[in-house]
C-alpha cells in the first residue's frame, strides 16, 4: 500500500458558549482544526486531526496547513502509510517541531492501519483493555455565582469530576470559586486548572490554601517554561502537579522527570504529535511511576477517537473522569464519535482503525480552506 494524495480542511467551528481560561490564554467562542485525509492507492483512506490553539501552541491552522503542503506531504507520498515508525521518522527528518501537523498525519495513518488489519486502533495497541472511560467537565472563569450554576448543571447531567479553570481574576475570587464549589458539591471531584496563570509564590501561597479543599491536582499554576519553579511549588504543597503546556516531547518529559516537577502528565494527541509520540510520553511516565490524563484541545471527534483509543490501553491512567468529552462544547460534532458518549462515559469503538466516521458534509459551513495535493 503506498500513499497517494492528501487533503487538508480548515474548518472554524463555534462553541455553544464562551469558554475563558487564564489571563494567559484568554478566551475562546471558535476553535480553528485541520482534518487531514490521506488517500492511498487502494480503497482505504485515513482521517486525522490538528487543534492548534493560539496562543496556547506555536502552530495555527495556517501554519498547519502549509507545514503539510510544502514540507509534509511531498516526502510521504508514495511512502507505507503501514509503515508508521517510516512515516514519523521521515516527517522528523523533512522538519522540526510542528507536532500538531505531524500529529494530524500519523493519526490518519493509525486509522490506515486499523482499517487495514480490520481492528480498531485499542486491539492493535498492546496494554489494558478497557470497555469505557468516565468523563470530565470542565468550567471555565466566571465569577463565583455563574461558577456554581455551570458546576449545578454539570453536577445534575451525573458528572463526577469537574476541571474548574482559573487564574484569570485575583486569586481572592478564585479562592471564593472553589470553597463554594467544595461545600456545596462536596462529592465532586475537583481540577484547577490554572493555564500559566500564577507565579510561583502566588501558586504556592494558592496551594496551600486549597489543601483543605481536596483538590485531585492543580494543572500548569506558572508559564510553560519555568520547571525549576514548578518543581519549588511540588516540594512546598500537598495537591498533586499536573504539567500540560510544560509537556510537549519526550525530551520535555524526561527535563520534567529530572527536575522531579510533577506528579501527572496531562497529555493531548495533537499537543503531544500524534497517537506513537503520545504513547511514548505516556510509556515514559510509566516508567517512572508518574500517572496520565488524557486532557484535550477543543478537538473534534478524530482527535478524541485517537486519545480514546491510548487512553482504552494505558495502564498508568489517573483514575478519574477523563477530557473526552470536547465535541459536546461545540455547536456540531463531525464525526459519529459523540455516538460512542453514553450519560457520562465514553465506550471504546469497535469499528476499524480510529473507530469513527467522518461527516464530511458537515465540513461545508465551517469551512475556511480546502486544498488537495498532489
Amino acid at each position: 500500500m503506498k500513499i497517494h494524495s492528501f487533503e487538508t480542511f480548515y474548518l472554524r467551528i463555534p462553541l455553544k458558549k464562551k469558554y475563558s481560561l487564564s489571563r494567559v490564554i484568554g478566551s475562546k467562542s471558535e476553535t480553528d482544526i485541520v482534518i487531514v485525509k490521506i488517500h492511498t492507492d487502494t480503497d482505504i483512506v485515513g482521517y486525522g486531526e490538528a487543534d492548534p490553539h493560539v496562543p496556547f501552541t506555536e502552530e495555527s491552522a495556517e501554519s498547519v496547513c502549509s507545514a503539510i503542503a510544502r514540507y509534509l506531504a511531498p516526502v510521504l507520498i508514495g511512502r507505507d502509510p503501514l509503515d508508521i515508525d517510516d512515516i514519523n521518522s521521515s516527517m522528523d527528518k523533512a522538519m522540526k517541531l510542528n507536532l500538531m501537523a505531524k500529529g494530524s498525519i500519523d493519526m490518519a495513518c493509525h486509522d490506515i492501519v486499523g482499517k487495514y488489519f480490520e481492528k480498531p486502533i485499542h486491539r492493535i495497541f498492546e496494554g489494558m483493555d478497557r470497555h469505557k472511560i468516565p468523563l470530565i467537565w470542565a468550567v471555565g472563569n466566571s465569577l463565583p455565582a455563574e461558577t456554581v450554576e455551570d458546576v449545578d448543571k454539570a453536577y445534575q447531567h451525573g458528572f463526577g469530576t469537574i476541571m474548574i479553570k482559573t487564574g484569570l481574576f485575583d486569586t481572592a475570587i478564585d479562592l471564593e470559586r472553589l470553597e463554594m464549589i467544595r461545600k456545596l458539591f462536596p462529592d465532586l471531584k475537583l481540577i484547577v486548572d490554572v493555564n500559566q496563570g500564577w507565579d510561583v509564590d502566588t501558586a504556592i501561597m494558592m496551594g496551600r490554601k486549597l489543601e483543605k479543599l481536596d483538590i485531585q491536582f492543580i494543572e500548569q499554576p506558572v508559564p510553560y517554561w519555568d520547571i525549576k519553579g514548578l518543581s519549588r511549588i511540588r516540594n512546598n504543597i500537598s495537591i498533586p502537579l499536573s504539567v500540560d503546556e510544560s509537556l510537549l516531547t519526550v525530551h520535555d518529559a524526561k527535563m520534567i522527570i529530572s527536575e522531579k516537577a510533577d506528579d501527572i502528565f496531562s497529555v493531548k494527541v495533537s499537543k503531544n504529535g500524534g497517537l506513537t509520540k503520545t504513547k511514548e510520553l505516556v510509556s515514559l511516565a510509566g516508567e517512572n511511576g508518574l500517572k496520565c490524563w488524557m486532557n484535550s484541545m477543543l478537538e473534534e471527534g478524530v482527535t478524541q477517537a485517537a486519545s480514546l483509543n491510548l487512553g482504552l490501553v494505558t495502564p498508568n491512567l489517573l483514575d478519574i473522569g477523563h477530557a473526552y468529552f470536547s465535541p459536546l462544547r461545540l455547536v456540531e460534532d463531525i464525526t459519529t464519535y459523540s455516538d460512542l458518549i453514553k450519560e457520562t462515559c465514553v465506550y471504546s469503538p469497535q469499528n476499524p482503525g480510529l473507530g469513527i466516521e467522518v461527516k464530511e458534509e458537515s465540513f461545508i459551513p465551517y469551512m475556511k480552506e480546502h486544498s488537495i495535493f498532489p
